[in-house]
Parts: structure tokens; C-alpha cells; sequence
């Protein structure tokens, strides 16, 4: 036992002395120069002030709205560090110009409405409006600067010389651009308000800017969201907390650390516990996020049947368009006949005057004149044959008009199986992409078939030269799309065994898989059996302790005289079974943190494996999808 304390007590001092990137080593040296000593001694003491005024500046930002930014020596940080001038860059004597629209009417409103949202949101004591700051007076900028520039120092006040201490306020925190003081003393002019308001504007978003900055992100380099997460603490976090306290009480001439390495298993062992509880409920969302996989895969893909709706609904597009550009052919063909039927009734109508006055003339030469029976017999056999040629001329008239209306029946229906088969061409054609000449396959030729049934002398030969020019075209497309699927079958069985040794890899990582998760369980296992057996043993060296009291107090009871040498097998008994407890709760930690380091590799072997294998299927489904 004891020596069993004495490694134990040895191994807790040298892992507190080897841990240098946990805590410093103290300088064993007593012979060492005083010179090297002060200089050390100078050098931590200043980390320390860093160390505390970067836990200064943490607190003071979650504390306190007017201190954002923690209070500094802002001239010191732009002389030590000339990069961070916020994009400022001077050759020789040559002032950079300021690119922005200074003066641009919308770009002064827009920074104006900016200023003011700041001011209301930040609980500017003064009511401010737009309409105040676009003219505004020299006692409103200087409070409007006051109250933004408070952000970065709190104690600020204006100067009683504002006219030679703003434009340095402005230079010293880095703003790029120069401020006269003569644009000072006339800050409401046209000529100078827009610089003033556009570097008010710039100072206004360096505060945005620090009170949007996390003091987490900054010093323990981590991610937004992981910042939050196991009550605000990362593992950065910790250690620096850990450092920090170790360095004190090395300050302080402490050589032992044990309540802050506690404190810092404990914090350990706490995160480790909160990683198992994420660990599951990750898996967990594995799960429903892959079963939901499963039930999208199963279910038809909308984009197919939306593609093919909007392929019907182009083709009936064209088709209407085509039906309406044949209705206003007809409709001007009506017209055009409207026309000539208008002239011609006009023709007729004047016709038809003269045929009534040569009527009425004949009628008065008829009336006046006079007939012999000879005569009245000769115009009766005239009128009645007259009349037989016109009955005649009648149905001749209307055996005509029959034959002409059948044959006009027999051209339409001949017209709308020409268009039928025009149109099923002109669709066959696009799904082939060779409509329009700009498309995919035409490469410059048109072939579009164009009907046109409107004009009275159809062009013959030039239906002529379509057919000759599309045929010898169409020939060779058919030759390449021949080539072409010969090509894309060949790559296609290539593909499949290509497709086929993945499947098969994919199978063989899936064992290796189940063999990892196996081999998991059986140390989760072994883990839990050593853990039951800690605690039988913890039980019963506290059974052992409670009757070692028990023995304590009957041998009291019996003799006083053996008190001093029963105190003393006491404080060995309890010495021993503390020392018993400790090296228990040592095991159990190494037990503890093999399982830990198990797992983690076992969990990372497991996702870079499952990273491969989505990998792989990824590609084939790429692979497959652009076979397809």
C-alpha cells in the first residue's frame, strides 16, 4: 500500500510537471542568474495581466451595452499593427481618394436612415429624425459622435478643441480617409457634411461590427454554433480556464495542482458524457433522416411528370399558335373576299340603276307605242322561250354549284390531312431537336415544314427543294444517331460492370462495417463488466471502513488505556483504504478513458467509412444518371 501511495503521489507530481502545454513549470534552478529569473518572472506576470484583461473584456461585453469593445490604448494598437488600418494605404504623400458616392443624394439618405436606426435601437437620449440630420447643426453631430464613439471608450467627452481632436480620434482608430479641421468648423455646409456623415457612418459600423464579435470566436477560435454548446465551454475553453489557475497558484508558489486536475477530469468527464448523449441522439436522427430517404425514393419523381406536362403544353402551345396564325390568314382571306364582294354589289347596284331606267324607258316606249296582234304573238313566243333557256341555264346553274361544293369538301378534308401529317413531322422534329435552325441537331438547316393553303398560286417548287435539301440531311443524322447509340450501349455495359464492382466494394465496406460495430459492442461489454466490478469493490471497501469504525468504537468502550495505539491502527486502516479508494477511482478513470479512446476510433473509422461509401454512391448515381 504504502508503496503503491508513494507512485501514485510521485505520478500525480509528474504529470503536473510534464504537462507543459496545461500548466508552466516552476524554476527549480536556485543557482540560476537573477537577471533570467526577473525576466521570466516579468514575462509571466505580464501574460497574466494579458490573461486577465482578456477576462475583463469577456465579461465586460456580456455585461454592460456601452462597453462592447473593452477600453484601450487605441493609438498603440494602430501604430503596432499598420495592416489592420481598415484598408488604408497611403504612397508616400499621396492621400487615398474615397471611392464611395459621398455626395450622391440616395447614398447620404441611405447612411442618414442607417445613423438614425442605430441611434433609436441603442436608446439615443435626443429624438433625431432624418429630416434633422440633413442640414444638421454643430451641437447635434458632436453629440451624435459622442454618443456612437461612447461604444468604444465609455468615459469619452468631447474635447473643448473637437476641431483637432476629432480628426485624430478618427486617424488613431484607422479611419482611411483624411478629415480636415476646416470642414469642422462648417459641419452643416454642403461641401463638408457628406465627408462628416460618411466617416459617422464608417464609425457607426465599426461598432456594429465590435458588438456583433463573439469573445469566444476570438479567443478560443471556434465556431458559432459550437460555441454555445455544453454549457458555453469548448475544450479551449477549459484548458485555458485550467492554465489560467494553475499559473495563479504558481504564482502564488504552489507546486500542486490537484484540485484544478480534478476539476479539470471532472470537466472532461462531463463533456465525454454529453458527446454519448449527442452520439445518440445523432443516430437517432440517422435513422428517421435515412428512413425518410427510403419513403422519397419510393415515392415517383414529380420533375418527370411536370417535364412531360410541360412537353404537352409546349406542343399544344405551338399547335394553337399555329391554329391562331391559320385564323388570321382566313380572316384576311374573308376580309379580302368581304372586299371584292362589296365592290361587286356596288357594281351590281349601279347595274341595276341602269337596268331600272332602261326599264322605265322601254316602258314608256311600250305604253306610247303601238302593237299589232302579230307583234304581241311574236314578244309571247319570245318570252316564252326566253324563259325555258333560263330554267335551263337554271339547273345547269345548280348541277354546277353541287359538283363545286363536293369538291370543295373533298379539298378540306384533303387540307387537314395534309396538316396532320405536317404538324406530326414539324413534333417529331423538335423532340429530335432539329427545330428551330438553332437547335441542337439542325446545325443551320431549317427543317420546319411551313404550309400555307391561303396563297391563290402555292409555290411548287420550293416544296421541291425542301424535300431535296432535307432528305440527304436527314440521311446522315440517321447514320450519326446510328454511330452515336452504338457508342452509348457500349458505354453503357461498361458502366454496369463498373457499377457491379462498386456494388460489390460497397458490400465488402458494409462487413467491415458490421465487424467495427461488433467489435464495439464487446468493449462497450468489457465496460460495463469492469465498471460492475468497481463498484462491488468500492461497496465493500466502504463495508470495510464502516466496520473498521464499528471495531473503533467497541474497543473505546473496552479499554481506554489502548486508546493511542488503536487511534493509530486506525489511521493506518483508514490511511490504507483510502489510499484502497484512490487507486480504485485511478483504475476507473484509465478504464474510463481507454473506452473513450475506443470509441472515438471506432466512431471515426466508422463515419470516414460511411463518407466513402456515400462518396461512392454518389458518383455511381451520377454515373447512372448520365448513362441514362
Amino acid at each position: 500500500m504504502n508503496r503503491n501511495s508513494n507512485r501514485s503521489s510521485s505520478g500525480s507530481r509528474a504529470s503536473s510537471g510534464s504537462r507543459a502545454s496545461l500548466a508552466p513549470l516552476r524554476i527549480k534552478q536556485e543557482n540560476a542568474h537573477a537577471g533570467s529569473r526577473g525576466r521570466s518572472l516579468a514575462v509571466g506576470r505580464l501574460s497574466t495581466g494579458a490573461s486577465s484583461k482578456a477576462s475583463t473584456s469577456r465579461s465586460s461585453l456580456g455585461t454592460s451595452k456601452k462597453s462592447m469593445i473593452p477600453k484601450a490604448n487605441m493609438g498603440g494598437l494602430s501604430k503596432s499593427r499598420r495592416s489592420s488600418n481598415y484598408g488604408r494605404q497611403t504612397y508616400g504623400h499621396e492621400v487615398v481618394k474615397d471611392p464611395r458616392p459621398i455626395s450622391d443624394k440616395s447614398f447620404m439618405h441611405r447612411e442618414i436612415k442607417d445613423i438614425v436606426e442605430f441611434l433609436v435601437d441603442n436608446r439615443y437620449p435626443t429624438p433625431v429624425t432624418t429630416k434633422s440630420l440633413v442640414t444638421p447643426t454643430t451641437k447635434d453631430f458632436l453629440r451624435i459622435f459622442e454618443f456612437i464613439y461612447a461604444f468604444l471608450e465609455p468615459k469619452f467627452v468631447i474635447p473643448t478643441k473637437h476641431e483637432e481632436e476629432l480628426p485624430k480620434i478618427l486617424k488613431t482608430i484607422g479611419y482611411p480617409f483624411t478629415i480636415s479641421k476646416s470642414s469642422l468648423y462648417t459641419i452643416g455646409s454642403p461641401h463638408t457634411w457628406p465627408h462628416l456623415l460618411a466617416a459617422l457612418h464608417w464609425l457607426m459600423e465599426l461598432v456594429k461590427c465590435g458588438m456583433n464579435m463573439k469573445p469566444e470566436v476570438m479567443l478560443y477560435q471556434c465556431e458559432d454554433d459550437i460555441a454555445d454548446e455544453f454549457d458555453g465551454k469548448t475544450e479551449a475553453q477549459i484548458l485555458y480556464e485550467f492554465v489560467e489557475c494553475t499559473y495563479d497558484a504558481f504564482l502564488a508558489g504552489s507546486d500542486e495542482y490537484e484540485e484544478e486536475e480534478k476539476a479539470l477530469a471532472q470537466e472532461f468527464r462531463r463533456k465525454a458524457v454529453c458527446v454519448a448523449g449527442d452520439m445518440q441522439q445523432l443516430e437517432a436522427e440517422k435513422q428517421r433522416l435515412r428512413a425518410e430517404l427510403e419513403v422519397l425514393e419510393n415515392e415517383p419523381c414529380q420533375l418527370t411528370l411536370l417535364q412531360e406536362r410541360y412537353q404537352v403544353m409546349q406542343i399544344d402551345n405551338n399547335r394553337f399558335k399555329n391554329y391562331l396564325i391559320e385564323l388570321d390568314n382566313h380572316k384576311r382571306a374573308q376580309e379580302q373576299k368581304l372586299t371584292e364582294v362589296d365592290c361587286r354589289y356596288q357594281q351590281e347596284a349601279l347595274a341595276y340603276e341602269q337596268t331600272q331606267a332602261e326599264n322605265q324607258q322601254l316602258q314608256h316606249i311600250f305604253d306610247t307605242q303601238e302593237l299589232s296582234a302579230t307583234d304581241v304573238e311574236r314578244i309571247k313566243m319570245q318570252q316564252r322561250e326566253l324563259a325555258q333557256t333560263l330554267q335551263v341555264l337554271e339547273k345547269e346553274k345548280e348541277s354546277l354549284d353541287r359538283e363545286i361544293w363536293q369538291e370543295e369538301k373533298a379539298i378540306a378534308k384533303k387540307r387537314e390531312q395534309i396538316d396532320q401529317q405536317a404538324q406530326t413531322y414539324n413534333n417529331m422534329a423538335r423532340k429530335l431537336k432539329l427545330i428551330p435552325s438553332t437547335a441542337e441537331n439542325a446545325h443551320g438547316i431549317d427543317y420546319e415544314l411551313r404550309l400555307n393553303f391561303v396563297s391563290q398560286h402555292p409555290d411548287h417548287n420550293s416544296m421541291m427543294n425542301f424535300a431535296n435539301m432535307i432528305k440527304p440531311a436527314l440521311l446522315q443524322l440517321k447514320k450519326q444517331v446510328k454511330e452515336t447509340l452504338h457508342d452509348i450501349t457500349n458505354k453503357l455495359a461498361m458502366e454496369k460492370e463498373t457499377l457491379e464492382q462498386i456494388s460489390e466494394m460497397v458490400e465488402n465496406k458494409q462487413d467491415e462495417i458490421g465487424l467495427q460495430e461488433t467489435q464495439l459492442e464487446r468493449a462497450e461489454r468489457e465496460f460495463l463488466s469492469h465498471k460492475e466490478r468497481l463498484n462491488k469493490e468500492y461497496k465493500s471497501s466502504i463495508e470495510q471502513v464502516h466496520i473498521l469504525e464499528l471495531e473503533f468504537l467497541e474497543l473505546k468502550q473496552l479499554s481506554e488505556t489502548d486508546v493511542e495505539i488503536q487511534a493509530r491502527e486506525l489511521a493506518e486502516m483508514k490511511r490504507k483504504a483510502h489510499q484502497e479508494l484512490l487507486k480504485m477511482n485511478e483504475e476507473k478513470n484509465q478504464y474510463n478513458s481507454f473506452l473513450l479512446d475506443a470509441v472515438n476510433v471506432i466512431l471515426q473509422h466508422k463515419t470516414e467509412i460511411q463518407e466513402r461509401i456515400d462518396g461512392l454512391h454518389r458518383k455511381a448515381e451520377q454515373d447512372l444518371a448520365e448513362l441514362e
